[in-house]
């Protein structure tokens, strides 16, 4: 049966959907509640208060530095200062002293002998202490400290037969003033007065190997120009000429 529905019993009924209910309506969301008051921030450049650190003790005081441009004392060397003078007229029996001295302390560094000079007369001498002072054609300068004890000597000579040419001639200083620039300043002595004469050249011999004295010349301004050998009283030495251009 084909279509048919079956004797005496109805099919249900198809019901009417259910109601689609409204859906509940939507709860209001709970009010936020208002966050809880910031705390003022305090005025721009105060800071909180900070406890009061534990006293600490006073540094020692500070030394104020030396005003900028002052140089501190310059402390002399042991000994005192040196200073240069010419040879005075009636100095001739201490110019004699001194001269001996260095010949017998250093007989290798000199071309004349200790015999040879300790041999010369009193009026040798005063005619020498006499030309210093005149400085004419020559001056000798010694060194001196501040007891104006003699500590050193050099001689500066005008050259008969080389114009504009002057010697420095019998350089010494005592060992106990070596090291305190004694040797440049009896330099700068006889420069000064070669300059004055109108020498062109300041001249003068070492003997080679006598290197502290060789080292004190170039240092004063000296070079060495050329080597020479001298011979004379019996001796030969071998020498470098040197020359400091006025």
């Amino acid at each position: 049966m084909s279509g048919d529905s079956v004797p005496g019993r109805e099919p249900p009924s198809v019901g009417e959907p259910p109601t689609v209910g409204e859906p509940p309506p939507v709860g209001e969301p709970p009010p936020v509640g208002e966050p809880p008051p910031v705390g003022e921030p305090p005025p721009v450049g105060e800071a909180p208060p900070v406890g009061e650190a534990p006293p600490v003790g006073e540094a020692p005081p500070v030394r104020e530095p030396p005003p900028v441009g002052e140089a501190p004392p310059v402390r002399e060397p042991p000994g005192g200062r040196l200073s240069v003078r010419p040879v005075r007229a009636g100095e001739h029996a201490v110019l004699r002293e001194l001269r001996l001295a260095a010949l017998a302390v250093d007989p290798e560094v000199f071309a004349s002998t200790y015999a040879r000079e300790a041999g010369r007369s009193a009026s040798w001498w005063h005619a020498q202490a006499q030309r210093s002072e005149a400085g004419l054609e020559g001056r000798t300068f010694v060194l001196v400290d501040e007891t104006g004890r003699w500590l050193g000597l050099s001689s500066a000579l005008v050259d008969p037969h080389h114009p504009g040419i002057v010697r420095l001639l019998g350089m010494w200083v005592a060992p106990q003033a070596r090291g305190r620039g004694g040797a440049g300043r009896l330099c700068e002595a006889c420069g000064a007065w070669a300059a004055e004469r109108g020498a062109r050249e300041l001249e003068l011999h070492v003997v080679i190997g006598n290197e502290p004295a060789r080292r004190a010349y170039a240092a004063a301004g000296f070079a060495v120009r050329e080597r020479t050998t001298w011979t004379a009283h019996g001796r030969t030495l071998q020498e470098l000429v040197m020359v400091r251009t006025l």
